[in-house]
């Protein structure tokens, strides 16, 4: 009796040693897809804990970055983008550059727009100013 457990553990140990150093197309798709159903089972599991918890999300580490960027678009960098580009376009126009010039004027005309665009269609009553 010992030496046929000894035998079927020592028969089991072969087996696994062999999956674990040469496995099979059979033994690596099995391998796979229980792994990726259990990372689906702990995804799902805890997105599920999630909705009963409550939790304050606090979002000022992108709505202050934000803000700053917006900022500087609206107000100095956004001027001097504007007529950086305006004067580029007046003198690719002199050079005779029209293709250029077309370009510059829409980044100029752009610039201009922006500032009524943030307004319209983004909450800038909380832009630090």
């Amino acid at each position: 009796m010992k030496t046929k457990i000894t035998d079927s553990l020592l028969t089991l140990a072969q087996k696994v040693y062999t999956a674990a150093i040469t496995p099979t197309e059979k033994q690596v798709r099995t391998t796979l897809f229980f792994a990726g159903v259990s990372l689906l089972a702990l995804g799902l599991s805890v997105d599920g804990l999630a909705q009963f918890t409550n939790t304050n999300y606090n979002d000022g580490k992108i709505s202050n970055p934000m803000n700053a960027f917006w900022t500087y678009c609206e107000g100095s960098l956004g001027a001097l983008v504007m007529v950086t580009a305006g004067l580029v376009c007046i003198i690719a126009t002199t050079k005779g550059r029209y293709k250029v010039a077309l370009l510059y004027l829409g980044l100029a005309v752009g610039g201009f727009i922006t500032r009524s665009m943030i307004g319209t269609f983004f909450d800038d009553n909380n832009i630090i100013e």
